[in-house]
C-alpha cells in the first residue's frame, strides 16, 4: 500500500484525503467530537486544509520541499484527533456514541500516520537525490596549527 502512496497521483490523493478529513472534522466537531479545545481545534484543522492544498501544489509542481509543512501539520493535526478521541472517551455521553467517536477518529488517525509516513518516505528520497556530492575539492582547506616560533616578532 505505501508503494501506491508514494507515487505522484498518490501524494495527491493524501492531500485532498487530508482536507476532506480535516472539514469531516469540522462539520462534526459540535455534535460527535465535543472538545473543550474551544477555536483552537478549528484552527489546527485549518492549518490542515492549508497543509493539504501545499502538498497537492508540490506534488503537483514536483517540488518536494513543500511537502514538509504538510507533515508539520498532519502530525499536529494527528495529535488534535488522539486529544479529542481521549477526551470523548471519558466524557459521560453515550456508550454507543464513544464507540463511533473512537472508530472514526482510528481510522482518520491511522490513514493520515500511514500517508505521513509514506510522504515523509518520498520527501527523503528526494532530499538525499538533490543534495550535491560531497567532494574533496569542495571541502574548505585544513590548517596545521601553527608553532610558537612563527609568532615570534622581530623589532
Amino acid at each position: 500500500m505505501l508503494r501506491k502512496v508514494q507515487t505522484k497521483e498518490g501524494i495527491i490523493t493524501c492531500g485532498v484525503a487530508s482536507i476532506v478529513c480535516s472539514i469531516v472534522f469540522i462539520s462534526l466537531q459540535d455534535g460527535l467530537f465535543y472538545t473543550d479545545g474551544g477555536d483552537l481545534v478549528y484552527h489546527i484543522s485549518a492549518i490542515e486544509i492549508i497543509g493539504g492544498i501545499v502538498l497537492i501544489v508540490g506534488a503537483v509542481k514536483d517540488k518536494y520541499k513543500l511537502y514538509f509543512p504538510w507533515l508539520i501539520t498532519t502530525a499536529v493535526f494527528i495529535y488534535g484527533l488522539i486529544y479529542a478521541g481521549i477526551y470523548t472517551a471519558t466524557s459521560i455521553y453515550d456508550f454507543g456514541e464513544n464507540m463511533i467517536c473512537w472508530s472514526v477518529l482510528i481510522l482518520f488517525s491511522a490513514f493520515l500516520g500511514l500517508a505521513m509516513y509514506a510522504v515523509y518516505i518520498v520527501y527523503e528520497q528526494k532530499r538525499l537525490a538533490n543534495q550535491p556530492a560531497f567532494n574533496q575539492s569542495d571541502a574548505p582547506p585544513v590548517y596545521s596549527p601553527t608553532s610558537e616560533k612563527t609568532w615570534h616578532i622581530n623589532i
